[in-house]
């Protein structure tokens, strides 16, 4: 999935996405960046609909917050360790992507 931050006009590929408080957020990486951000659905374009990877759903008690990830986010607790800006964590995020769409072609 790819959206158009509507703020700066930059492409985010998207890797996961959540509900929270009534609003829909995307978590994604800004073209030419390796660390993700959390975009609000209204302030972006949606560009191209299609997750091309596996997801995987978390969600608390059903009635309130639920996230789906790259199925890569959900291990080990690695979307929390990238939103720390860990390093390792990010490397790590960044060779599974790559490994996997290897396997995918």
């Amino acid at each position: 999935m790819r959206v158009i931050d509507k703020e700066y006009g930059e492409e985010v590929n998207v890797y996961g996405l959540y509900h929270y408080n009534k609003d829909i957020y995307f978590y994604g990486i800004t073209v030419g960046e390796d660390s993700i951000a959390a975009f609000r659905q209204k302030d972006v374009e949606i560009i191209e609909p299609k997750f091309n990877f596996d997801m995987v759903y978390t969600g608390s008690d059903g009635n309130s917050s639920f996230m789906l990830l790259h199925w890569a986010l959900a291990e080990n607790n690695l979307l929390d360790n990238i939103l720390d800006r860990d390093e390792d964590a990010i490397n790590l995020f960044s060779k599974l992507k790559l490994i996997k769409s290897k396997i995918l072609i």
